[in-house]
């Protein structure tokens, strides 16, 4: 369909894919938001916009999806 991305990330914002970077290294919220230097609710709000956004539903599915695309804490744009 013509106006969809093929890239499924490519709907995220630029810090929803660095959260989803880091997501998919393991980390939890609360070590994500210590890296990034913000709050772990801000964390978890950016993480429930990655799941609605890629249609998945636990941060196993996403951190696939990250994988797939070879996001990387060092390359999260």
């Amino acid at each position: 369909m013509k106006g969809i991305p093929t890239d499924p990330l490519a709907t995220l914002s630029a810090r929803e894919r660095e959260v989803l970077a880091w997501l998919a290294e393991g980390k939890r919220d609360a070590e994500i938001a210590k890296i990034l230097g913000i709050s772990e609710r801000t964390i978890h709000k950016h993480a429930q916009h990655i799941f609605t956004k890629l249609e998945v539903e636990t941060r196993t599915a996403a951190a696939r999806l990250a994988h797939a695309a070879g996001l990387t804490p060092e390359s999260p744009r």
